[in-house]
């Protein structure tokens, strides 16, 4: 049963993190420490990051169950304007809503917690600090079906993803193949997932990186 005392103490606390982390975030907001998308994305790698742990703790049907608790939080903050630092976007995006979506849809198609870990954090990191990068450094810009992208966005998102997919084969990988076939599977993932997310627009990177990063590394560890 998921409607026991035990359980719904175990949902609060984990959605109480991602209520402190967006309470958190608002406060640096409100006082300016922090603005416009850097909020937003600062949100979204801490939530991700948080949430990348749950699948250790947490079967898949809980996640399921507090992804659409999310959901609905969500609709009620858009509803009723409720922080601006998350939600006062000034484009139409459904963002908020896809990561959440995301989350429910690894968790189910990914039974593995390490995969479903390096799905989500690729969807943190990767297209987070792809933002954060590219609102700060980059001079040129691209509209990519109504999104603003850049070069320096996607070199970074590409990184971070090579990165955790170098950091998988060192830790989790079930067998040990060949150097060349390692290497060569990190630049291609690395090239997808970040082309996915240049490519995607109106927040659907959210779904998009972590299906892709689940299925690119599905079955090569234990179940």
């Amino acid at each position: 049963m998921i409607f026991t005392v035990e359980n719904m103490l175990t949902g609060g606390f984990y959605l109480g993190v991602i209520g402190a982390i967006v309470f958190g975030v608002q406060l640096l907001f409100y006082f300016k420490i922090i603005t416009g998308e850097y909020s937003r994305k600062l949100t979204h790698i801490l939530t991700a990051l948080w949430m990348a742990s749950w699948r250790f703790y947490l079967s898949q049907i809980q996640i399921v169950f507090l992804g659409l608790i999310l959901l609905f939080g969500i609709f009620i903050a858009q509803r009723f304007k409720l922080f601006n630092s998350i939600f006062g976007v000034q484009r139409i995006t459904y963002g908020e809503a896809m990561f959440v979506i995301g989350i429910i849809f690894t968790a189910l198609l990914f039974p593995n917690p390490t995969v479903y870990a390096l799905a989500v954090i690729n969807l943190g990191l990767a297209d987070g600090f792809a933002a954060i990068v590219g609102t700060r450094y980059s001079n040129r810009k691209y509209n990519v079906f109504g999104s603003t992208k850049s070069l320096i966005g996607l070199f970074t998102s590409f990184t971070i993803v090579a990165l955790s997919g170098a950091i998988f084969w060192m830790l989790a990988v079930d067998y040990q193949p060949g150097l060349i076939f390692v290497i060569t599977h990190i630049i291609s993932t690395s090239a997808v997932v970040s082309g996915l997310e240049f490519v995607s627009f109106r927040g659907l990177d959210n779904l998009t990186i972590p299906l892709a990063t689940g299925l690119l590394y599905s079955g090569l560890i234990l179940v």
